[in-house]
């Protein structure tokens, strides 16, 4: 009895363990507080100013924390919407790099802000405010007709004949548009837009559709080139063109519907119908075309910014190549809600280590968001080169890294979606796939 009572009056009473749980729990909320007071977040840039349909890149940095996750919004709505624009969730392999797509029209007002919101603590986040413009077209409007003459003015009343010559006329800030009609021609683009006087826009004439034809145009061997071509372009918009009928059956003659190689940024290329581009060859070391090529052929620096939106791309036989190439040092792409459909062989494809940079650190397709595209019918069964064998990807990830791959529909394709390396050595890196 002695020894109980003891233990009974040397213990501690429940009085007293109620207040140091309490002391606890008091404790435990301040640190708890006190954490939190030290998470912080920033962005980088702070400030941009886009057109519609143009790409931005944000990086968050949180500190305080070792969750230094973050959620990405667009006006207080987590991925954002159509109209004030889209932002991707961090993008793999990155320290929450985001890339943000301007909506297709200016919304009202004309400013939003993009902001990361820490995961560890919601109460801290840090934004950036975009403001939103159409492509400038600060310089003067040209047209271009099957009926017009190179000789006249460029106006509506007296258009120029070929596109070629609008092509090298037109400055920073001007638009070409072309009126309805065929035109058989390939076009190269000399010069640039700037982000102080604007874009160079080539565009088919409101309610009319200008198609660029490649019947009878020639690619000689050792050449590749598309009936739309740009080298080292910046400040380009390419829309609302239909480009068909360009054929090759000569080995290492490349048809391209557009191609696009070298350096330069903020391209946007929208709203195309590309089809019947045509490598008839039956070997594939030397068999290739392409409805779209996007290559970036230059290191360090890059093609970037670019934005490919709403081209359809169809009924096109592209040997051992892809219709939609990105491939080389292509960076901060944008690709979503193009159709492509009754392809032989591979339909949208992000590649790296194929040699097209000269500097294998820059040779990958990277920080890139294809998302929201359809895919069908995409098939090597009547390719000449494979000769009826079935490998043809509706997605293709070829050595790309850092690229997210989301919310397409894929149906009825040899592979829908294949995330690999054709390169011994080389892996494809921090993809998402959902």
């Amino acid at each position: 009895m002695t020894n109980m009572s003891f233990v009974h009056q040397s213990g501690i009473s429940r009085g007293t363990a109620r207040v140091y749980l309490a002391v606890l729990l008091f404790l435990f909320v301040v640190l708890q507080g006190y954490a939190r007071a030290q998470v912080s977040v920033t962005i980088s840039p702070t400030t941009a100013t886009l057109a519609t349909l143009a790409t931005q890149p944000f990086t968050a940095t949180v500190s305080g924390n070792t969750n230094t996750a973050v959620t990405w919004q667009v006006n207080g709505v987590s991925g954002g919407n159509s109209t004030v624009g889209l932002v991707s969730t961090t993008v793999p392999g990155t320290s929450n790099e985001a890339l943000y797509l301007g909506p297709s029209a200016v919304p009202s007002p004309a400013t939003v802000s993009v902001t990361a919101v820490s995961q560890a603590d919601p109460t801290k986040s840090a934004s950036a405010t975009v403001t939103l413009q159409v492509p400038s077209r600060s310089g003067s409007t040209f047209f271009v007709s099957t009926t017009g003459n190179d000789a006249n003015a460029g106006t509506s009343t007296a258009p120029w004949r070929t596109i070629q010559h609008a092509a090298n006329s037109v400055h920073p800030g001007d638009t070409v548009q072309v009126m309805g009609g065929v035109y058989n021609e390939s076009v190269t683009i000399p010069g640039s837009g700037n982000a102080t006087t604007g874009y160079i826009t080539f565009e088919s004439a409101l309610g009319q559709t200008a198609i660029f034809d490649g019947t009878g145009i020639n690619v000689a061997k050792g050449q590749e080139f598309g009936l739309f071509t740009l080298r080292t372009n910046s400040y380009i918009v390419v829309q609302g063109f239909e480009i068909r009928n360009f054929q090759s059956s000569t080995s290492n003659a490349v048809p391209v519907g557009i191609d696009f190689e070298g350096s330069g940024s903020n391209i946007e290329i929208l709203n195309n119908h590309i089809h019947n581009i045509v490598q008839t060859l039956g070997t594939c070391n030397s068999a290739n075309a392409l409805a779209m090529a996007i290559y970036g052929t230059q290191a360090p620096t890059s093609i970037s910014n670019i934005t490919i939106s709403g081209n359809e791309l169809d009924h096109n036989t592209t040997g051992c190549s892809e219709n939609m190439s990105l491939d080389g040092n292509v960076q901060f792409f944008a690709v979503t809600k193009n159709l492509v459909h009754d392809n032989d062989n591979i339909g949208i494809d992000n590649i790296g280590f194929e040699g097209v940079a000269p500097n294998v650190s820059f040779d990958q397709a990277r920080d890139g968001w294809d998302f929201q595209n359809t895919i069908f019918n995409i098939t090597a069964a009547n390719n000449p080169v494979y000769h009826g064998k079935l490998g043809a990807n509706g997605q293709y990830c070829d050595g790309c890294t850092r690229v997210i791959i989301e919310r397409n529909l894929i149906h009825d394709s040899d592979i829908p979606v294949e995330v690999a390396s054709e390169h011994a050595g080389h892996v494809s890196s921090f993809v998402a796939v959902r």
